[in-house]
């Protein structure tokens, strides 16, 4: 529940009534909060054309009902639904899960929105969830796999002091993020640069698997 504090006071003559409100209280909801998606919607679909308008309705349905789930599992999740920041990002998300008919594009919207909400405080923070959220249909699937994989390495240590219990561990994660063949060649990494999702060194080397994972491993 989202409690405002309101004071409002009121010149009025001799025969008038003055009203003072305080600690007004409103709830979102489910019912509440896929009324404000809806509402949102309706801002977001004003640039598709009738034809296009079932492909996108169905594809903004998909994000709805991953995103909302998501919501209620945070601690006051379904507030942010009152927020006007996270109104606006939440129409630019529409639009990307309308634009794209990848499966995984809806799961990555959900995630960045619910991030919005975990870490929104933090401006630069919010203005990476904020880009993402913009470029998730022009990544390609090898460049997606490829950033996903070296967030995992950057992000995931094994903790067991045992050898092989630990490289079972590594070989259960990757063994389900890794969905297709890994990127080949650098192509797919000149592609995230394009788009502002990697920065280049002009000055230093790509290292290779091995090297990054014992460095990681290592460190």
């Amino acid at each position: 529940m989202e409690t405002l504090s309101m004071m409002e006071i009121q010149k009025a003559g001799d025969n008038a009534q003055q009203f003072q409100i305080q600690n007004l209280t409103i709830g979102i909801d489910e019912k509440r909060a896929r009324e404000i998606y809806d509402e949102k919607y309706s801002i977001a679909k004003k640039d598709f054309t009738e034809e296009a308008l079932r492909i996108a309705n169905e594809r903004v349905r998909e994000l709805e009902n991953r995103l909302i789930p998501k919501m209620e599992a945070v601690n006051d999740g379904l507030k942010a639904f009152a927020d006007p920041s996270f109104q606006l990002l939440l129409v630019d998300a529409q639009k990307t899960a309308a634009a794209t008919e990848r499966s995984v594009d809806y799961d990555l919207l959900s995630e960045l929105l619910v991030h919005r909400i975990e870490k929104g405080n933090d401006r630069h923070v919010r203005t990476g969830i904020h880009r993402a959220v913009e470029i998730v249909e022009d990544i390609s699937n090898e460049a997606l796999l490829g950033l996903t994989i070296i967030h995992s390495l950057n992000s995931f240590i094994p903790v067991s002091p045992e050898c092989v219990g630990a490289l079972n561990t590594l070989n259960d994660l990757y063994g389900r993020l890794i969905y297709a063949k890994l990127p080949d060649g650098i192509d797919w990494i000149e592609d995230l640069e394009i788009l502002d999702a990697i920065r280049i060194n002009p000055f230093g080397k790509f290292k290779t698997i091995k090297e990054y994972c014992s460095e990681a491993m290592l460190s």
